[in-house]
Formats: structure tokens, C-alpha cells, sequence
């Protein structure tokens, strides 16, 4: 923790990169709440037929699943070529935090809820494995739409004018859903599965900026100790 917060107790006053302006917190809510929407109303359309379909289990789908899903994970580090250096260690407890508490919500719903994954009972079946039923939710998703929905949210608020991060957003929002997809065409999870990961991780994408955006506020107008030729309090409101 030490170096993230200042010596009055809160984040340091950061800029998070040239457009740090960015949206009116209600317009970029509405546009991200869109997006969003939109995206989740295609995929419950198609999840109406995939889910009527049983596939066989792919292990080379399987794998390919986890390449998408580290790629994805790790997209969220072009935010560093916009911000501003001393904004790096709180955009990594931001992003930290929002995958940490991901894999938390993920690791607890799978050992609460006993679910079989498609594959079991079946010929085509992998040799049995701890998790085979544990397949709710899937965590695949879980940790891809949390990626692409904190970094969509960063753009939106702190570089609403860079076409580069605009388009790392774009392309992490195609390779969530193509990770999801090939989790229920590799056989390994239901539909459902998929869809509540992607619920889950979604929200606390979009939590984390937010969250990150007003703790800055709220810590720009606290008092501060201003230390040089002459020491003085700082109160601004």
C-alpha cells in the first residue's frame, strides 16, 4: 500500500492522462449502460439456440479459451500509454482490485454451487478432472467482460479522445465475447454459465473506474498540508 496513498490519507491529486475531463459522469454512464445492453441482448439471442445444442468437448477450443482470456486480462494495460506516470500505481490498485474481487466472486460461487459441466457422462469426455462440476458460473467470462468493461469505463472517463484506447476497448469487448463463445462450442460450460459470468464480471468492470473516478474527487478537495519555504493548511471545499 505504501506509495498509493498520500501522506493525508488518500490518493494522491494524479491527472489520469490528457483527457481527463472526459464525460459528464451521466453521459458516460448512459453510453456505457448502452453498449453494454446491447451487446447482452445479442448474446441472449444466440444463447437461445446454442443452448438447444450439445457440443463435444475441445480441447483445443479449451485452450484457445485461455489464451483469450490472459490477452484480455492484460489489454487494460494500454491505459499506461495515456496516463500520466504518478496515476500508475492507483490505476493498478483499480484494476487489481476489480479482478481480485472477480476471481473471489468466481472461487466462491463455484465451491457453493454444485453444477456438472456439458462433458460429464458423456464418450467425448476429458479424463476427470476437480472442477467437472464446477461450472457455474464460467470464469472465463467472468474475468473477460470485468477486463473489458474496466477498461471501456477508463476510456469513457479519463481518455474519451484517444482513438488508440477507444480501439483496445473495442477489440477486448469482440475477444470477451469470442472467449465466451468458445467456452460453451468447446463443450466446457452451459450457456448460462457464460451468461452469468459475463453479469458478474460486467458490473464489477464498471464498478471499478467509478469507484477509482470519485475517490480522486473526493480527495482533490480534502485538506492538505503544504510543506516548503512556509507550512500551512490548505482547506478547499
Amino acid at each position: 500500500m505504501c506509495g498509493i496513498f498520500s501522506a493525508h490519507g488518500g490518493f494522491p491529486p494524479m491527472r489520469f492522462g490528457r483527457g481527463l475531463k472526459g464525460l459528464a459522469p451521466m453521459n458516460y454512464r448512459k453510453t456505457v449502460t448502452k453498449r453494454i445492453l446491447v451487446l447482452f441482448v445479442i448474446i441472449a439471442v444466440l444463447s437461445n439456440g446454442l443452448s438447444a445444442l450439445r457440443f463435444e468437448y475441445s480441447e483445443d477450443l479449451d485452450r484457445i479459451g485461455d489464451v483469450g482470456m490472459y490477452v484480455s486480462l492484460a489489454l487494460p494495460g494500454t491505459l499506461l500509454f495515456e496516463a500520466e506516470t504518478e496515476a500508475y500505481p492507483s490505476l493498478a490498485l483499480s484494476y487489481g482490485s476489480v479482478i481480485g474481487a472477480g476471481y473471489l466472486a468466481r472461487t466462491v460461487l463455484k465451491e457453493a454451487i454444485t453444477a456438472q459441466r456439458p462433458y460429464v457422462g458423456y464418450p467425448d469426455a476429458p479424463p476427470p478432472r476437480s472442477d467437472d462440476y464446477k461450472s457455474f458460473p464460467s470464469g472465463h467470462a467472468l474475468m473477460t467482460f470485468a477486463s473489458a468493461a474496466y477498461l471501456q469505463t477508463a476510456v469513457c472517463l479519463w481518455h474519451p479522445d484517444s482513438t488508440l484506447l477507444k480501439s483496445m476497448a473495442v477489440a477486448n469487448w469482440i475477444l470477451a465475447a469470442a472467449t465466451s463463445t468458445l467456452r460453451v462450442v468447446g463443450g466446457s460450460h452451459h450457456v448460462h454459465d457464460v451468461l452469468a459470468g459475463a453479469a458478474i464480471g460486467g458490473g464489477l468492470g464498471f464498478l471499478g473506474p467509478f469507484i477509482t473516478d470519485r475517490l480522486q474527487k473526493r480527495d482533490r478537495q480534502a485538506p492538505r498540508v503544504l510543506i516548503g519555504q512556509a507550512t500551512g493548511v490548505l482547506v478547499s471545499y
